[in-house]
Parts: C-alpha cells; structure tokens; sequence
C-alpha cells in the first residue's frame, strides 16, 4: 500500500511541477498574493492523504 502512496504522490508532485517554457521570458514578478505558495497546498494534500491511509489500515 505504501508504494502505491508513494507513486501517487509522484505524479501528483511531477503534474505540479511547472514546465518549463524558454519562449516566454519572466519580465514581471508574480505580484503578492495572501494565497499559500503550490509547495504547502501540495505538503497539506500529502498529509491528509497519509492520514486517511493510515486511518483506513487501522483495524
């Protein structure tokens, strides 16, 4: 079950991942959102996925 999780979780990671496009040069930075950055809704995903797989293994 765990390796299950773990390639889940990979592909969630690498479909996060943003690509990469050479033809479109960053002029302007993103400006300041009150919005958690993708990494923390990605690690607050993850964790609710362990906990409902843990909770679901417990007899």
């Amino acid at each position: 079950m765990d390796s299950y999780l773990d390639l889940l979780v990979q592909e969630i990671v690498q479909a996060a991942q943003p690509e990469e496009t050479p033809a479109k040069p960053k002029k302007q930075p993103n400006p300041p959102t009150d919005e958690l950055p993708a990494e923390s809704h990605l690690d607050l995903l993850l964790q609710d996925i362990r906990n409902i797989a843990d909770s679901s293994s417990d007899p």
